[in-house]
This record gives structure tokens, sequence and C-alpha cells, in this order.
């Protein structure tokens, strides 16, 4: 669940309409996702790596149910999407000489 609000929230982060008034979305949305989305993400990064820990240290002692293993790939494969979207517009700014955070769309 968190997951999903944190590329929900990446998402709206690298969306220029949301940072206007164009888009139509409350201002108080804007202020939650500035605060929330760095810590957030940091907060869900160290959930999946302990879940990871936790679940490779179990699989030692015992076999895990198939369940367990993709709850694990899609905790992964949600914080690499938040990373890519995250970083996706810095890297394009970077690659082609505009400033950072700069949304050119």
């Amino acid at each position: 669940m968190a997951g999903s609000v944190l590329l929900i929230s990446a998402v709206l982060r690298e969306t220029p309409e949301f940072w206007r008034n164009a888009g139509g979305f409350p201002v108080l949305l804007r202020e939650v996702v500035s605060v929330v989305f760095y810590p957030g993400m940091v907060m869900f990064a160290i959930g999946v790596l302990s879940s990871t820990w936790i679940v490779l240290r179990w699989r030692q002692n015992s076999a895990l149910p198939v369940g367990v293993w993709i709850a694990g790939a899609i905790q992964w494969l949600l914080l690499l999407v938040v990373i890519a979207v995250f970083a996706w517009n810095n890297l394009h700014n970077l690659l082609t000489g505009a400033s950072l955070h700069q949304h050119s769309r």
C-alpha cells in the first residue's frame, strides 16, 4: 500500500500541471506530496530492505510459501519504478543541459 501511494506521489511530482493551478490539484495535496515524498521514500526503502533481509534469514531454516516471494518481488518492483520515475526527469535534464528539477513538458 505504501509503495502504491509513493508511486502516485512520484508521478505527481514529475507532472508540471501538478505544481501549477492549471492541473486543478488542491494546494493541500501539493504540500503533502512536497513534504512527505522524501521521508516516505526513505522509509519505504528501509522497509523493503528489512523485509528482504528477514525473508532471506527465514529461508535458511525452512521453505517459504510462494506468496512471500511474490510480495517481495512486488515491493522491489514498486521501489525500482519509484526511483526510475523520480530520476527520469533529472537525468533527462542533465543530458540535455537544462537545470535540474525543470519540467520540460
